[in-house]
C-alpha cells in the first residue's frame, strides 16, 4: 500500500475544471433519464424508491460541485457545498437500507432510522459553518479558483462515518454472495462497485492526488452509470431479480415434476438440484413433496417446506415448493414460556438424538426426573402465583447445577435432565441439586419444599420411552417413600 501510494505521489492526477464539468454533465444527465425512466416505467419493486432517492442524493452531489467548480465568490461556492452534502451525506444510509432490505436482512427500522441522525447532525454544522468552526476551522478560495477547507473535528467524524457505513453496504454485499448465481452475482458484483467507486475516488482526493479537485462526485457519477446498467440491462429491480436474492428457497415444478427455476437459495440448501439430470429436466423432483423433506437442516439452521398447486390461464400445472427459515420459531417452541427450559416437545427428540450419538461413541448416557413435592397442596393454599416462583427457582437451580446440559420442563411440576456421564454421576449432581434447592427460602412458606427424582443409565438397547419410565418409576418409589415417612412422623405427633 505504501509502495502504491509512493509511486501515485511522483505523479499527480492531473484534471481541469473543464474536464471535471464535462464529466459531472454525463453523470447528471444519465442519473436524470435513469430516474425518469423508473418514474414512467412504475416498477413494481418494493425497493424502487430507495433506488430513485439514492439517484437523486448522487444528482444534487454532482450539480452543486458543478455549481462550486464553476462559480466565482466564496458564498456561491459555500452554498453549493451546502446543498451538494444534502445529497451526500444520505446517500450511504439509503444505499444500506436498500441492500439491508434487497437481501431479506431483517434490521429493526429504528436502526435504520437511527443511521441518518449523524447526517442531520452534520448537516446543521456545515449550514452553519460559518458561525462554528466544527465542521470547518477555515475556508478560503485557493490559487487555482476552487475552494479550500481546514477540517474540523466533525470533519473527520463524517469521514469515519461514511467509510463505515460503506464498510457495512460493502459487508453485507459480500456476504449474500457466497449464495449467489449467474446474473444474481453479476448483480452483486455491480452494486460492489457501485459501493466502492464513490470512496475510492474520495480516498484518492483526501491523499491530495487531485489537485485539491474533490473526485467524489466523480465516483457517485461512476456509481450512478453501474446503477443504471444494472437497471437497465440485468434487471436490478425486476421481479425475477427480487426472486433470485429471496433468502425464501423458491422450486417451481412442472406438471410433470421437472425442474423449472430455482434461486440460489434453493441450490444452498438443496445442492443435488444442480446435477444436470435435475437441470435437464430427465429426472422429475417429486421426492421433494415426501414427508423425509418436510423440514430441511442447514448447520443450526432449520427450513420449513411449503406446498403450493398452481395453474396458468392456459390450464397448465406446476408446483412451487418454498422453504422458510423456521429456526427461530422452532427456538422458540421448543421452550417453556415460564421458565425458560426446554420444553416436553423437544424431550424425546433430544434424547433419540443423545442416545444414538451415545452409542456410536461408546459414551455413558443417564436421564434424571424430578418432580417437586407436595407440589398441588403449595397452589392450592398458596395460590399459582407463588407456585410459579417456586417451579422459576427450581428451573434456575438445575440449569446451575447442570451446566452445559439440556434441562427440560417436561410438565406441570415435573423436570428432567439429560446426563452425558454413567448412572452414579448423575445421582450425585442431583442430590446436591436436591440439597440447594432445600435450603431454599420462599416468604410465604414456614417449611423448606423439596423434589423427588429418578435416575436411570441407558443399557445400550432400549428406547428412549423406556430409559425415561426407568428414572421415572423411581422418582415415583422415593415420592411414595416420602410420603409414607411423612405420615408415620405425622402419625407419631400426634400420638
Amino acid at each position: 500500500m505504501i509502495i502504491v501510494y509512493q509511486l501515485l505521489r511522483k505523479e499527480e492526477i492531473v484534471l481541469t475544471i473543464t474536464t471535471m464539468t464535462m464529466l459531472l454533465s454525463i453523470g447528471l444527465l444519465t442519473g436524470g433519464i435513469t430516474i425518469l425512466y423508473l418514474l414512467l416505467n412504475r416498477y413494481d419493486h418494493p425497493l424502487c424508491d430507495y433506488i430513485m432517492l439514492s439517484l437523486f442524493c448522487g444528482e444534487l452531489a454532482m450539480l452543486a460541485y458543478l455549481v462550486e467548480l464553476n462559480a466565482t465568490s466564496l458564498d456561491a461556492k459555500l452554498t453549493a457545498i451546502q446543498f451538494g452534502y444534502l445529497g451526500k451525506l444520505l446517500i450511504n444510509p439509503l444505499l444500506v437500507c436498500f441492500v439491508l432490505r434487497y437481501y431479506e436482512i431483517a434490521v429493526h427500522w429504528i436502526w435504520q432510522l437511527l443511521m441518518t441522525i449523524p447526517a442531520v447532525i452534520m448537516q446543521f454544522f456545515i449550514f452553519r459553518c460559518k458561525d462554528y468552526t466544527y465542521y470547518y476551522e477555515s475556508i478560503a478560495i485557493g490559487p487555482n479558483g476552487l475552494i479550500q477547507v481546514e477540517p474540523g473535528p466533525l470533519y473527520l467524524v463524517n469521514m469515519s462515518y461514511s467509510f463505515f457505513l460503506s464498510a457495512l453496504f460493502l459487508g453485507i454485499i459480500l456476504y449474500r454472495r457466497k449464495t449467489l448465481r449467474k446474473d444474481a452475482k453479476r448483480l452483486n458484483t455491480m452494486l460492489l462497485g457501485a459501493g466502492i467507486l464513490p470512496n475510492v475516488c474520495l480516498l484518492i482526493y483526501l491523499m491530495g492526488l487531485t489537485n485539491s479537485i474533490d473526485l467524489t462526485p466523480i465516483g457517485i457519477m461512476l456509481g450512478t452509470l453501474i446503477l443504471t446498467y444494472a437497471i437497465l440491462k440485468f434487471g436490478l429491480l425486476n421481479r425475477d431479480a427480487l426472486l433470485q436474492n429471496m433468502s425464501t428457497a423458491i422450486i417451481l415444478l412442472d406438471s410433470e415434476g421437472h425442474l423449472t427455476f430455482a434461486n440460489p437459495a434453493a441450490y444452498h440448501l438443496l445442492p443435488n438440484l444442480d446435477a444436470p439430470m435435475f437441470r435437464k429436466r430427465q429426472t422429475n423432483l417429486d421426492p421433494l413433496l415426501s414427508d423425509q423433506l418436510a423440514f430441511v437442516s442447514v448447520g443450526l439452521a432449520t427450513y420449513q417446506r411449503k406446498v403450493t398447486h398452481l395453474r396458468n390461464q392456459n390450464g397448465s400445472q406446476g408446483t412451487l415448493i418454498t422453504y422458510d427459515d423456521v429456526t427461530e420459531i422452532k427456538a422458540r417452541l421448543n421452550r417453556d414460556a415460564m421458565t425458560g427450559l426446554l420444553n416436553h416437545a423437544s424431550f424425546y427428540q433430544t434424547l433419540e438424538h443423545d442416545i444414538k450419538r451415545a452409542v456410536e461413541q461408546h459414551t455413558p448416557l443417564s436421564v434424571a426426573i424430578a418432580d417437586i413435592d407436595s407440589f398441588k397442596r403449595i397452589n392450592d393454599n398458596f395460590g399459582h402465583a407463588n407456585g410459579d416462583t417456586i417451579l422459576i427457582s427450581l428451573a434456575h437451580l438445575l440449569k446451575d447445577c447442570c451446566k452445559g446440559l439440556d434441562v427440560f420442563r417436561y410438565g406441570g411440576e415435573e423436570f428432567a435432565v439429560i446426563f452425558h456421564s454413567d448412572y452414579q454421576t448423575s445421582e450425585e449432581i442431583m442430590k446436591k441439586a436436591l440439597a440447594r434447592f432445600s435450603a431454599m427460602r420462599f416468604k410465604f412458606l414456614d417449611t423448606p419444599v423439596t423434589f423427588s427424582f429418578g435416575t436411570a443409565e441407558y443399557d445400550g438397547s432400549e428406547t428412549a420411552v423406556s430409559l425415561f419410565d426407568r428414572a421415572d418409576q423411581l422418582m415415583y418409589t422415593r415420592k411414595k417413600e416420602l410420603h409414607r415417612r411423612e405420615q408415620l412422623e405425622q402419625k407419631n405427633k400426634q400420638s
